[in-house]
């Protein structure tokens, strides 16, 4: 068994194709067909079957895929560690969050990394924090900045608290009150979907006050999407306490006074558990650190 087999099965394995893997890997068929025969005779194992022109794995081959997948990401890692420690160069990071941290956060970041680490190079993912910690945990980025919460089959390193408001736009009419939880049953909100943290901590809290969970108008992929939907309606929505009020980015926002429903967590890093930390990482969390504190997050 060797690492370009290994390889070429997980190619196979992501394309479902032999052509199309082989036009990626600029290789031909029959040598990739040779590499997973091989394969097969070497584990006494059938890694896929055929579905009219489509490859599907066997459940011999999805054990094999996953354990393929961890020696290589094992060994891409080795490979970037001794290249730092020989060369000095600073290295390649893949860095995902969300598009409001990408948008107030990352521009003063990466300003000062590649002025004082002109050797980086960088891949940015934008999404939410349920589809980037996937990612991190499949070995497709490197670091996620998020909050740090339920991040227990992460190393995560808090670099700043934060707390989650109810939020409105300011000509709400419950802003010119003294609302209390149970006058939200009959609003509409603007979420993200429910494998979002905020809103299942928001879902559960208002259960646990005796109340429906919220009316769900509006469901967003996307937190930069809230704020202007938010500005431009009757809505509340449940976001960061940092990007509403006089100053900040998002205009025509305010926070409502619900002590009851403030969400109180921990932003920082996360990456994956025991995974090799390059210089580059270790400089951008420093700058990261020095610049997250005092800029809005959402």
């Amino acid at each position: 068994m060797n690492e370009r087999d290994l390889r070429y099965l997980v190619s196979i394995a992501r394309t479902g194709n032999l052509r199309l893997a082989a036009e990626q890997l600029l290789i031909s068929q029959p040598a990739l067909t040779k590499s997973i025969r091989r394969l097969e005779e070497e584990l006494q194992a059938t890694l896929f079957h055929r579905e009219g022109r489509l490859l599907e794995l066997t459940p011999e081959g999805q054990l094999m895929v996953r354990r393929a997948q961890a020696i290589l990401g094992s060994m891409d890692e080795a490979l970037r560690e001794v290249r730092d420690h020989a060369s000095g160069a600073c290295g390649h990071l893949r860095i995902g969050a969300a598009a409001t941290i990408m948008e107030q956060v990352m521009p003063k970041v990466l300003e000062r990394l590649t002025t004082t680490h002109p050797g980086v190079t960088l891949e940015l993912a934008i999404g939410m924090n349920d589809v980037l910690r996937r990612a991190l945990d499949a070995g497709e980025l490197d670091l996620v900045v998020g909050p740090t919460g339920g991040g227990e089959a992460f190393d995560c390193q808090p670099l700043v608290n934060d707390t989650v408001v109810v939020v409105a736009s300011t000509d709400h009419p419950l802003r010119s009150s003294a609302p209390q939880p149970e006058d939200l049953v009959s609003q509409g909100w603007i979420l993200p979907n429910h494998t979002v943290a905020t809103r299942s901590w928001l879902e559960r809290r208002l259960k646990a006050l005796g109340l429906p969970p919220p009316d769900v108008r509006i469901e967003v992929n996307s937190l930069a999407l809230m704020p202007p939907l938010i500005a431009r309606t009757r809505m509340l929505s449940f976001m960061s306490s940092r990007i509403v009020g006089p100053g900040q980015t998002h205009q025509g926002l305010t926070a409502l006074n619900l002590p009851d429903l403030e969400y109180r967590r921990a932003f920082g890093t996360l990456t994956r558990k025991s995974s090799y930390v390059s210089a580059a990482e270790r400089a951008f969390v420093a700058i990261l650190s020095d610049t997250v504190g005092a800029a809005a997050i959402d």
